[in-house]
């Protein structure tokens, strides 16, 4: 037969979509792939009319051909960050509408104003197409994912939800996936696979009028149903005018790692087996959308507290009776422990012998002691099958164990039990991962934590995992030994990061796991150390809050801080979107504030804001050093400005940020360029002599790291002993002159230095 003839968007996006030689044996395949190509333009441009027994036909047997894998025949999506996207010449849209899109889709209250609108009226966003909102009232779901079908005239894109309630965006003209949270071209096939093996089902969906099902409240991996779907959902159920108009809650079986009905007594709600979403929308002309914020603004999310409280407050208020009998069980015991075994191949291989023997040395010291044994945290749904691995484990450490050591094993109960119990423990050893989510991650309590080095340095790099508690321990790399060798472990690591999924700032790799060893008496040895501050648990009584001048250290000292913290690290910069100064932390709780470490640049003074005992701890570097950097940053910025950039312009504009520029932010005092007194010096000292526990000096880095890991119970192997010089300062740009109107810009801040340096060499003040 012979090759149709194709309109010029349509052999536009045959170019486009599909391999100039696909991986399939049909003889009648180049034809074929023309009218598959056909249909599906018809489709994405909404002139379905055009559709015909042909192209079903064409489809159908294209996609048998090639084994029901897309993969086979059509081009991989071309994955873009958002800034890509806006350099695109592929995408068809109006680029100043699609940044108002995008900055839509990435708005922090997205989910909820997006539920919300689907609640109570017709979901819609804005169109990058046109001054229009594009409309949705279809949704397609496969692999995990559910995907939204907006709709703005002859054209379309999909919205992807996964994690957040708009992961990434498709375009089908152009085949490009625009990623907000994370993407990967797969999803794009697996979009691709539903629509071509239901392609019958989907055109008589597409031109129904749909309406909604419910909210998808589901995921995979629990911490991002905990941290992000939960939090998302919970403001949508509170809200008066929205929780009549729920029409359900849905999960996905293997997924439903609490049940929705005690969390949610007045909605509906169901667990649906893969594909059974798909099945009730076509059938029953129904469309889902799925809730939940993005991960990156997990740090930022200001009311864990409270979706924590009533999180608990339901627990509490519908624990079972054979919940609480087994907390009266323990209710004598001291310490009483929490242990999390892992049943699978990536986890500590000594874990019942380790276990045991640190276990048993314990009850030396402590004859009441108690443990509560837990598993991974799996489904309700889940085979029992998958428990068995950790059942077996903590029997195994069970016979080891001293007789008179009680222990309750709680893997087979349901999450209201195990977090009703795991509230009274006093502290956990187990994995940093998602094992210790519930005591950890949701209950803050303290304990020592192990991971293999090369997860461990991904979680901590990352921020994977959530340790909001100061006194959760990571036992150190040295301690640990991954069963891979080091040679087979980077071409592993440079593996994943060639499957990474694009993120919206960075590749994000996928997590590397590898069974590691640990001795069991140097384990017991660094537990036996910490021990007795683990079980005080002492919290942080002040907001602690780190000022980082411009140019006094490297910025890459953060990612440092980061790791150290457990994440605990929020950052308030004048650069942010958010935070953008202390003001707007005025809402966080205090205990939110006190679990981290308010790290920036602000002034001494701006604290006073959040009406709460704090200290301080800052980074100084040589004042001259550092006003050459900065004076220099400002040619460079006059410079590509195209306005004048010689130093005597510099100096006459009077920036206040080359004055005394320390002794500015620490006195928390202004005056007037030129003007700063000695009254500004002597509040400066004062004020760093009583409210400042450390002061870093970047001429001191190895010290500097020294003196904050001491203070602050840290790891000293997370910190490097120096960092990158990457500002070099170039010397000839400063004349004689220059130099001395420089110095004279810094003599207030010369004497601070100088009285920081004599502390530092004192003791951690």
């Amino acid at each position: 037969m012979p090759i149709p003839t194709l309109t010029k968007p349509s052999r536009y996006f045959t170019d486009s979509h599909f391999l100039p030689k696909p991986a399939i044996s049909l003889p009648d395949g180049p034809r074929l792939q023309l009218i598959a190509a056909e249909a599906l333009y018809y489709f994405f441009s909404n002139q379905t009319e055009k559709i015909s027994d042909r192209h079903h036909k064409g489809i159908k047997t294209l996609f048998a051909a090639a084994k029901k894998n897309s993969g086979a025949l059509m081009v991989p999506a071309t994955v873009l960050t958002a800034s890509e996207a806006m350099q695109a010449e592929n995408l068809a849209v109006s680029k100043p509408r699609l940044a108002r899109l995008l900055g839509q889709c990435r708005h922090e209250h997205f989910a909820e104003q997006c539920v919300a609108t689907a609640l109570t009226s017709n979901l819609s966003l804005m169109s990058p197409f046109s001054d229009n909102r594009a409309s949705c009232q279809e949704s397609y779901e496969a692999d995990g994912m559910n995907y939204l079908r907006f709709t703005d005239g002859q054209q379309c894109f999909f919205v992807l939800q996964g994690v957040s309630s708009a992961d990434s965006l498709y375009f089908p003209e152009g085949n490009s996936l625009i990623c907000l949270v994370q993407a990967t071209a797969s999803e794009v096939r697996h979009l691709q696979n539903h629509l071509l093996g239901e392609f019958h089902k989907v055109l008589a969906y597409a031109q129904g009028s749909n309406k909604l099902a419910g909210l998808i409240a589901s995921h995979s991996l629990p911490e991002h149903f905990y941290y992000e779907i939960l939090p998302a959902l919970l403001t949508v159920y509170q809200n008066p005018q929205l929780r009549p108009h729920i029409p359900g809650l849905v999960m996905r079986k293997g997924q439903d790692f609490i049940d929705l009905k005690l969390l949610f007594p007045n909605c509906p709600s169901s667990v649906l087996g893969a594909g059974e979403m798909s099945r009730q929308a076509f059938s029953t002309q129904r469309w889902f959308i799925h809730i939940g914020n993005a991960p990156q603004q997990r740090s930022l999310y200001k009311y864990y507290d409270a979706v924590n409280r009533y999180l608990f407050k339901q627990i509490n208020n519908h624990v079972s009776h054979e919940a609480q009998a087994k907390a009266v069980q323990m209710e004598d015991c001291y310490p009483l422990i929490w242990i999390g075994v892992a049943g699978q191949k990536n986890a500590w291989q000594e874990q019942v012998d380790g276990y045991s023997y640190i276990l048993n040395q314990l009850i030396a010291r402590y004859p009441r002691l108690g443990v509560i044994i837990d598993g991974r945290i799996l489904a309700a749904s889940a085979k029992k099958a998958h428990r068995t691995a950790d059942y077996r484990l903590a029997e195994a450490i069970r016979k080891r164990l001293h007789p008179d050591i009680l222990t309750l094993s709680v893997i087979d109960e349901n999450t209201t039990t195990k977090l009703f119990i795991a509230a009274n423990i006093d502290f956990f050893i187990g994995s940093f991962a998602t094992g210790s989510l519930y005591v950890s991650g949701l209950l803050s309590k303290p304990g020592i934590a192990h991971l293999g080095n090369a997860e461990a340095r991904q979680a901590l790099e990352e921020t994977l995992y959530n340790h909001p508690n100061p006194n959760v321990y990571l036992l150190p790399k040295a301690y640990v030994k991954d069963k891979r060798a080091g040679s087979v472990l980077k071409t592993l690591w440079k593996k994943s990061m060639a499957m990474s999924l694009k993120t919206a700032q960075q590749p994000a790799s996928i997590i590397i796991e590898h069974p590691y060893s640990i001795e069991k008496k140097a384990f017991y040895r660094y537990i036996e150390a910490r021990l007795d501050k683990v079980l005080l648990n002492p919290q942080n009584t002040k907001i602690r809050f780190f000022i980082e001048p411009s140019f006094s250290i490297n910025p890459a000292v953060r990612h440092y801080l980061t790791m150290a913290s457990h994440g605990n690290l929020l950052e308030v910069f004048p650069t942010l979107p958010f935070p953008k100064n202390l003001t707007d932390l005025a809402e966080f709780s205090e205990t939110y504030l006190k679990q981290h470490i308010i790290y920036g640049l602000f002034t001494f003074g701006s604290q006073q804001i959040l009406n709460r005992p704090s200290e301080f701890m800052v980074w100084l570097g040589d004042p001259l050093r550092r006003v050459q950097q900065h004076i220099l940053l400002f040619a460079k910025n006059a410079e590509r400005m195209h306005q004048a950039c010689d130093m005597a312009t510099i100096l006459k504009a009077e920036h206040k940020s080359l004055d005394n520029y320390y002794t500015r932010l620490i006195s928390g005092l202004d005056a007037p360029f030129g003007k700063c007194t000695e009254t500004m010096l002597n509040t400066a000292l004062g004020n760093m002599a009583q409210y400042f526990v450390f002061i870093g000096i970047n001429e001191q880095q190895k010290l500097s790291f020294d003196r904050l890991c001491t203070l602050m119970d840290w790891e000293r192997s997370l910190f490097p002993d120096s960092l990158p010089n990457t500002q070099a300062i170039d010397t000839d740009a400063f004349s004689e002159d220059h130099l001395e109107q420089l110095n004279a810009l810094c003599v207030f801040d010369y004497r601070l230095y100088k009285a920081a340096l004599a502390m530092a060499r004192g003791a951690v003040l």
